[in-house]
């Protein structure tokens, strides 16, 4: 299955739509449970994402693929503590920028891997740009980006089909726009009012192919044929239960090309 599980939530306040805050422990659980019954392998955290990495260690997450993303100045170590593991599906680095113009941050990765500490290790990249250069550069496995039906720009621009003629893995996050794209128009913020067309334009095309937001967030993820696992943010199981189940009664494919927009101001989150 391609549906990972994102814990930012599970550390920190996270999201614009979030109205519930940093799930509780015993809904991580919960959580956790369901996905391990159900395929989900993929676990996505962060040294950054508060205490997202002790919860999940504490709450256990042996059985998934767990990738965590660090920058230079902090160690693996800690997070296989904090985890209670003893070695990791993979390892990316937080900050791009911070790789590029660090070759000795890649050669520490590097080092993890050698050791065992990690199967993969690679990046999270939010533009063209970062991802160009650290490919210049590097060699690496794994490749964490933004794609969504609103952001485009990696599928229509060939880096997807390239990444995986180089046999990178691929992961998409910001799947849901941190949440605004499953939001009702009346409670999309004030200052998104801009691109009130372009969410029209969404809307006329939820009824036009009568599908849901949901349904067509996650049909759009689930045939893009280059991508490994998107991954997605939740802060309760029956949230993740609606997704699943969404996503498991997918049988259409739709052409979500006319949605795109490369305005940075709607589709990246740091410009909010």
């Amino acid at each position: 299955m391609k549906l990972g599980l994102g814990t930012a939530q599970f550390g920190l306040d996270y999201g614009i739509s979030n109205t519930q805050g940093q799930v509780n422990f015993s809904e991580i659980v919960d959580i956790l449970n369901f996905a391990r019954a159900n395929e989900i392998k993929v676990i996505d955290t962060a040294q950054l994402y508060g205490v997202s990495e002790v919860a999940l260690g504490n709450a256990g997450v042996s059985g998934f693929q767990v990738i965590t993303k660090i920058s230079y100045q902090s160690k693996l170590e800690d997070s296989l503590t904090n985890l209670k593991l003893n070695n990791l599906y993979a390892v990316l680095a937080h900050d791009a920028d911070e790789l590029s113009q660090n070759a000795e941050f890649w050669e520490k990765l590097v080092g993890y891997k050698k050791k065992g500490l990690v199967e993969k290790i690679g990046i999270s990249v939010y533009t063209e740009e970062q991802l160009d250069l650290a490919l210049e550069k590097y060699p690496v496995d794994i490749v964490q980006l933004p794609l969504n039906v609103f952001d485009q720009r990696f599928l229509q621009h060939g880096y997807l089909q390239k990444l995986k003629d180089l046999n990178v893995e691929i992961h998409a996050r910001s799947v849901f726009l941190q949440g605004l794209l499953l939001m009702e128009r009346e409670e999309i913020p004030g200052k998104f009012s801009e691109f009130s067309d372009h969410f029209a334009l969404f809307e006329s095309f939820l009824r036009n192919n009568r599908v849901s937001k949901l349904e067509a967030v996650l049909a759009f993820e689930n045939t893009v044929e280059c991508l490994d696992h998107f991954i997605i943010g939740v802060v309760s199981k029956k949230q993740l239960l609606d997704i699943y189940n969404s996503l498991v009664s997918l049988n259409k494919s739709y052409d979500f090309s006319s949605l795109s927009i490369n305005d940075l101001k709607l589709i990246s989150p740091a410009n909010w």
